[in-house]
């Protein structure tokens, strides 16, 4: 398990991203659903985009090309190498990889698709219903309010009030 401070140290470990990029890209998982909690869980969501990804396109989640580029980055910033050349052999590199994704395409994106559905329909669920149905956050498209209503409606009646504004985790 990874705490925020203990990623960030592994990537700087592993040469991913920069002191400066490093806590925005932890920021973006977070925001994309791949990851929650502070003593970090990889979501259903996450781990089905990063499965899509290594079965069909590996070379695009690699650590070692994201290392080489920050590498070869930092060797033009020092002056050691040009630009030009490293951004050529970059191209190259990405075109391959990106015309291997888009192969893939369809696949890629049907089983992210799947785990996206799974993703939202869990996202609402808080637990389990007195009758053995799923006790779920619903949005009345009536009364344009939420609560807190059973899968199992209209067999099942249980419902709970919510809060109508803020967040709810």
């Amino acid at each position: 398990r990874y705490t925020q401070a203990s990623i960030l140290k592994e990537m700087e470990k592993l040469g991913l991203g920069t002191k400066a990029t490093r806590a925005q890209i932890l920021q973006t998982l977070y925001d994309r659903g791949y990851i929650k909690e502070k003593s970090i869980v990889v979501t259903e969501l996450g781990e089905a985009v990063v499965k899509a990804l290594e079965h069909h396109c590996p070379e695009i989640i690699s650590v070692d090309l994201t290392r080489k580029l920050e590498n070869e980055m930092e060797e033009i910033e020092r002056g050691n190498k040009k630009r030009g050349d490293i951004l050529l052999e970059a191209r190259r590199n990405l075109e391959r990889i990106l015309q291997n994704f888009k192969k893939h395409e369809r696949k890629i994106g049907e089983e992210i698709l799947e785990a996206l559905k799974r993703f939202e329909k869990n996202k609402n669920v808080i637990g389990a219903c007195e009758c053995g149905g799923e006790l779920r956050i619903v949005h009345s498209g009536k009364t344009k309010k939420r609560f807190v209503g059973c899968s199992r409606y209209p067999e099942c009646k249980v419902s709970y009030p919510l809060p109508q504004h803020g967040s709810i985790t």
